[in-house]
Parts: structure tokens; sequence; C-alpha cells
């Protein structure tokens, strides 16, 4: 089956719980494979015209395929797997939205890594005090500033009752880094360390702030705002 036209989930049902107590799985300690991958539905056919996954689908995908194959399948619904999956798959949505505003604030790049199978993404937005008149390139000789700020976003799973599946949810921490422009050794001015907790109580001192309302860019436009 197929989610939003862009996923598509292949499981055995007989191998999941059903709420029947003439029905059991046909196994309860075998686990059979659950595939999950990006297949886009559009309205052409053509495989070289589909659409990558950006950075952000890859960190939602990648976590969904490391989560499907450790459910329990003889005591998991396949309506409760199917709801966690799509729960998950709405999730880009709100990190895409994230990142798509924060490009307002300076130069936006989305990183994908993967440490013991588990993925992560960095976001890194780049801020600039320019000189009047100065370009970029020009930037570190003339009394310019910049700062990156990178916000790093893992996945785990919420669960409830025992024996819930949960649900997929972001963990976001966020560090600032002076590059240039503040005196020897990046001295003056405010401290990294500073810059962070600003920027963490903007995000409301969370790890999981709700995403997909610009609480990213409203952070760093409050930093920005402080530091040049």
């Amino acid at each position: 089956m197929s989610y939003r036209n862009q996923l598509q989930l292949s499981f055995h049902p007989g191998a999941f719980f059903i709420d029947n107590s003439n029905s059991q799985p046909l196994a309860t300690k075998e686990k059979l494979p659950i595939e999950l991958k990006h297949s886009p539905q559009g309205r052409t056919k053509s495989v070289g015209h589909s659409s990558p996954l950006s950075p952000i689908g890859l960190l939602v995908l990648k976590s969904l395929q490391n989560e499907l194959a450790t459910i329990p399948q003889s005591k998991t619904a396949p309506k409760q797997m199917l709801h966690f999956v799509a729960q998950a798959w709405d999730l880009v949505l709100n990190l895409e939205e994230e990142a798509r505003m924060l490009e307002f604030c300076g130069a936006t790049k989305l990183k994908l890594s993967e440490i013991d199978a588990k993925p992560s993404l960095r976001a890194r937005c780049t801020l600039l005090e320019l000189p009047s008149g100065k370009g970029s390139s020009e930037a570190k000789n003339t009394g310019a500033r910049r700062v990156d700020v990178d916000f790093a976003v893992k996945t785990r799973v919420q669960r409830g009752n025992s024996g819930d599946v949960g649900v997929l949810a972001f963990e976001t921490d966020v560090i600032a880094s002076k590059v240039y422009g503040f005196g020897t050794k990046n001295n003056s001015g405010m401290s990294e360390d500073e810059m962070r907790r600003l920027l963490r109580k903007e995000l409301g001192e969370k790890s999981e702030p709700q995403l997909g309302n610009g609480i990213w860019s409203k952070a760093v436009q409050t930093l920005t705002g402080t530091v040049f």
C-alpha cells in the first residue's frame, strides 16, 4: 500500500495481531519482512522524473525503517503500524517548513549523517553582518562578522502504554559558533555559550519544541538582533 503517493509499504498481515479470538498470527516468534521505501507515484511514471527525498525526508524514512524492523509483529495490529507510519511522515512537512523559514535568516544547508545506523540531521544557518558596500567575498578582511547556528535533529519514539507502538518525535539541540569578526580568537562580544543559552531559551528550553511554525527562525532572529 502507498501513503501520500510517496511511500510504499509492504508487509505480511498474517504476521500481525488481529483482534479476533478465532484468528492468531501465523508465527508468534518469527518476524516476516517489512519493506518501506520512497516510491513517488505522481502523474508521470518515469523514474527519471521522480524527485529525490530531501535530507529531512531521508531522516524520517531511515528512522521509520529502523523502528519497523524492531516492532513485535505478533503483538501489533496492522492499524497501529499504519498510524505510526502516517504520523511520522506528516512530521516531514513540519521540519521542512522550519528549514524553509530559516532561509530568510541566512544561507541554510541541511546535512544527513548516520552513526551506527542511527540517522541525524544538521541544519546550519550562516549569519553575516557585512559593512556597507562590501561584498561577501571581501567579508573576512573588512570587519564583517559571521556566526553559524547549527540545529541538530534526531528522532526517538515516544511510547505510552506498555506494548504501544508509540509515535515518532524529533529531539532538537542547537549551538552557535563564531567564525570570524569577533576580535582576537573571537573573544569579543557574546560568548558561544551565551548564544546557545539565548537560542535554547527562545526554543522554550525543550529538546522537543513544536516544529512547523517558524520557531527556529524566530530564535535566530533574536540572536541576530542581540549579536550584530
